[in-house]
């Protein structure tokens, strides 16, 4: 077959899919939104030409005289349609398409997250069905369809082939100049490379502890041991704008209202990032987003921080075991004590243990050891809000909910997250209420939450973890001290309340922690310790972007 013969059989073949050609190049280009949406036209014509180029490469394919091509290539146009819905969805909602968080989020859930996740989504479809990002994906579908139809075939095949050939050429170059980072030009490229990068990460997750394990001189710690007792108490999911005790019209924590004289309350605290594993790996260890040219595993976590500056430490989980790796497993393992309460039973029930279950294990540990930190891990308003607390802590209804934008099922929900925010003022009262009882020790209580959560506070259309830049990420963080912690560490207690309005990323509670105990190590900041005179404002980042 001369060259001509076969440029002419190809134009047939692009004629004769010409209709599934232009409908999947507007999928696969919609697939690619979170590179080119907010870009120049420029850009956007860039992720065009590839985009058709793909689709038409995969439905050319499909006529194959080969059977076995023929199936490549209708696997290809579904995983394409598979993956381009999928980045889609999860870019109307949280602003990334599929990514190694996306991957690794999939990895290392339990059935039960699992399970409430796609329930939460599943509920929230119909209004993803009314965005612009599925209504704009069906307009351009039409309109490309249209113009396909009205064009001519030989026109339209000379055109197809003319722009095969430069995209050919462009998708080749532009992987060329650096293909670990131009694998987002077609998703048939990402997902497998960020699956491979994942489990390779994992892989190298045996050689991260050890280095973690070995390089750390502990010898170096010292610790003043300033406060006897100290229970940290992680949150989930916790939005303040929902919390009485910074203002919000329902009576949501009564208890803690009571104590808010004697409590040091911030105001303006945000995480590093919007999802738990990875604000966490940044609050638990030294590990810092802006300052700090380390990796993770080249870094100090909590808990063998103050393990090795003699106190006895503990672990107290209402959040279930996620596989056998991941930064809280890690550390939860380093604990002198360490127990995850819904395990007790059966690990698939770990989601429907309530919070309050951790406290006789923080009663039973405290009585058994006088110099104490403990980490407790629970579950707060972790969707689905509704299973966060008992029957005796439903309390508000859908009218309580003075929102005439929301229907009766949206104002429910949000009642329900009420609801699980009164309880977790529940959970906070009764553990200080252990520490209270104690007036022979100084003892420290902290409290904050692993992320935010928008509750249909931006939009009518969303419910679920708040990850867009200044928009509901802000969560909330208290203090509380016994008289005597206050009575013995006045200049602490002092800067603690003065420090309270001013800006703070969770990712430096670690050094607070570190001051308020007298602890000293070679990562300690002053400047990133709110106890500390020195304490001065950071630059705060959030998902890696600078937030303020």
């Amino acid at each position: 077959m001369t060259l001509r013969e076969r440029i002419t059989h190809w134009v047939e073949l692009t004629q004769a899919t010409k209709y599934t050609t232009a409908i999947l190049s507007v999928v696969v280009f919609w697939g690619l939104i979170d590179n080119w949406d907010n870009e120049g036209c420029l850009s956007i014509a860039e992720y065009a030409l590839l985009a058709t180029t793909q689709a038409m490469f995969c439905c050319l394919l499909t006529q194959n005289r080969n059977k076995t091509i023929r199936i490549i290539g209708y696997t290809f146009i579904t995983f394409l349609c598979l993956f381009s819905f999928i980045t889609i969805v999860c870019y109307h909602f949280w602003q990334w398409g599929i990514n190694s968080r996306l991957i690794y989020i999939v990895t290392e859930t339990n059935s039960n997250e699992a399970i409430e996740f796609i329930q939460t989504i599943t509920e929230q479809m119909p209004s993803f069905f009314g965005s612009w990002h599925f209504v704009g994906l069906v307009v351009a579908i039409i309109i490309v369809s249209v113009l396909v139809h009205f064009t001519s075939d030989k026109i339209y095949g000379n055109i197809a082939i003319a722009t095969f050939g430069v995209g050919i050429v462009c998708s080749i170059s532009y992987i060329a100049i650096n293909i670990q980072n131009r694998t987002n030009i077609s998703l048939l490229l990402r997902v497998p490379c960020r699956i491979v990068a994942y489990f390779y990460d994992m892989q190298g997750y045996e050689e991260k502890e050890y280095i973690y394990n070995n390089q750390h001189d502990i010898s170096l710690i010292t610790s003043a041991q300033l406060a006897d007792v100290v229970v940290m108490i992680i949150g989930e999911s916790s939005n303040p704008t929902h919390w009485s005790l910074y203002g919000y019209k329902l009576n949501t924590t009564p208890q803690l209202d009571k104590m808010a004289s004697d409590i040091a309350i911030y105001t303006d605290v945000i995480p590093s990032y919007g999802t738990t594993a990875m604000a966490l790996r940044n609050m638990l260890f030294t590990y810092n987003t802006s300052t700090t040219d380390k990796l993770w595993h080249e870094t100090i976590d909590i808990i063998s921080l103050m393990k090795n500056s003699g106190y006895q430490t503990a672990w107290i989980s209402n959040q279930g075991i996620v596989g056998n790796h991941g930064y809280t497993k890690l550390i939860s393992d380093r604990a002198d004590y360490c127990i995850y309460i819904g395990a007790i039973t059966d690990n698939d029930n770990t989601m429907k243990m309530y919070d309050l279950q951790t406290k006789p294990y923080i009663v039973d540990f405290l009585e058994e050891n006088k110099k104490s930190f403990v980490i407790v891990h629970t579950l707060g308003s972790h969707i689905i809000y509704s299973r966060r607390y008992p029957s005796d802590f439903d309390i508000f209804t859908s009218a309580d909910i003075q929102n005439n934008n929301l229907t009766y099922w949206q104002k429910r929900t949000v009642a329900e997250y009420d609801n699980s925010i009164l309880y977790t003022d529940n959970v906070i009262a009764s553990t200080i209420s252990v520490l209270q009882a104690d007036t022979t020790h100084t003892t420290l209580l902290l409290y904050l939450s692993d992320h935010s959560e928008d509750v249909y506070d931006t939009s009518t259309n969303y419910y679920g973890h708040a990850t867009r830049p200044n928009q509901q990420i802000h969560i909330p963080m208290i203090i509380w001290a016994n008289d005597k912690y206050k009575q013995q560490n006045p200049t602490i207690w002092n800067n603690l309340l003065q420090n309270a309005n001013k800006a703070y990323n969770s990712e430096n509670v670690i050094h607070t922690i570190m001051g308020t105990t007298g602890t000293n190590y070679q990562w300690y900041n002053a400047q990133q310790d709110l106890s500390s005179d020195s304490f001065c404002v950071q630059h705060r980042y959030f998902e890696e972007k600078l937030f303020d």
